[in-house]
């Protein structure tokens, strides 16, 4: 398994949890850019970008490369938050503090995306009533102080909270729209 990741703490983190399970030989991580893969054509039988894209400012590049790298009939899956409908999100959610750096789009939009870059059978799934009820338990658990000793709450640090709360408000009040998207690469 290959990974790339543009954040390098979390590549140092990824590669410390392989060692520390002997996979090594098995799993790299390195440091690096979506929108720049450094892998040659036609090279993976399947990819997936979790939770990557409300992050890519050129998303037809990123999608480019994600066919580029990928075998003829392979699978590419993501999972995202689109751009909901009634407005920008407040922040600070998962993927920013402030706004800067958030990317959105809109479900439709992302399809088109994904198409025009080659990729067909394009199936997309409204997650948004999944992450809301995930946001609501963690929230519920930590009002009554009851968060678990490891969790996303960890790595959000003092605004853990105001984040899971707006991460819910925004799916709630339809501002954003989380997805997750599986396509193929033609067989050609």
């Amino acid at each position: 398994m290959s990974g790339v990741d543009i954040t390098k703490p979390f590549v140092d983190a990824a590669n410390k949890l392989t060692a520390l399970l002997h996979m090594e030989d098995r799993v790299s991580i390195q440091h690096g850019d979506g929108q720049e893969l450094p892998y040659p054509d036609d090279r993976f039988d399947g990819a997936y970008a979790q939770h990557v894209t409300m992050n890519v400012p050129r998303r037809p590049v990123f999608f480019g490369e994600a066919y580029r790298v990928l075998k003829p009939g392979a699978f590419f899956a993501l999972t995202e938050h689109g751009l909901g409908t009634s407005g920008n999100p407040h922040y600070p959610v998962p993927w920013s503090s402030d706004g800067r750096g958030s990317h959105l789009i809109p479900p439709m939009e992302t399809r088109e995306l994904l198409e025009s870059a080659g990729f067909r059978t394009v199936t997309i799934t409204d997650t948004g009533p999944k992450y809301l009820a995930a946001y609501n338990t963690l929230i519920e658990k930590a009002d009554k102080g009851q968060l678990p000793p490891l969790g996303y709450h960890l790595l959000m640090g003092d605004t853990a909270m105001l984040t899971m709360r707006n991460a819910a408000r925004n799916i709630e009040e339809r501002r954003t729209h989380p997805i997750q998207v599986l396509c193929q690469k033609p067989e050609h």
